[in-house]
């Protein structure tokens, strides 16, 4: 069975997608960040209401900033490397044949390896 080598527009879809991907889960990661700093304020304006803020305030603020923390850095952590994890999940493939290493630099046009045969292209017919 051939492995055909992927075009770059095929490429660029995969990317887009991907992309998506990496930007929804940001978003996501930040919200949930954003909830658990809006949870500590709710608990100090319910415990404010009753005249007496409780050391279990402070507590809870440091808790509520450790949870923040730890959704908000992945979230800009992807979206900081967001070409460089790109880069690594749909990765530009090397211009060989598949089947016999043969390079085909010089071979875009072509659909099939000069050197085996193989079809390098998915929209060759079999």
């Amino acid at each position: 069975m051939s492995h055909p080598i992927p075009d770059g527009v095929w490429i660029g879809r995969v990317r887009m997608v991907a992309r998506l991907a990496l930007r929804i889960a940001s978003v996501v990661l930040g919200l949930l960040a954003a909830r658990s700093l809006l949870a500590w304020g709710y608990y100090l304006v319910e415990s404010s209401q009753s005249g007496y803020v409780s050391g279990m305030a402070y507590v809870q603020f440091w808790w509520s900033l450790v949870m923040a923390a730890f959704y908000a850095v992945p979230a800009a952590a992807m979206l900081l490397w967001e070409p460089v994890v790109l880069r690594w999940l749909v990765p530009i493939p090397d211009r060989r044949c598949p089947g016999c290493g043969y390079p085909l630099l010089s071979h875009d046009a072509q659909e099939r390896c000069p050197e085996c045969g193989i079809r390098l292209r998915a929209n060759d017919p079999a």
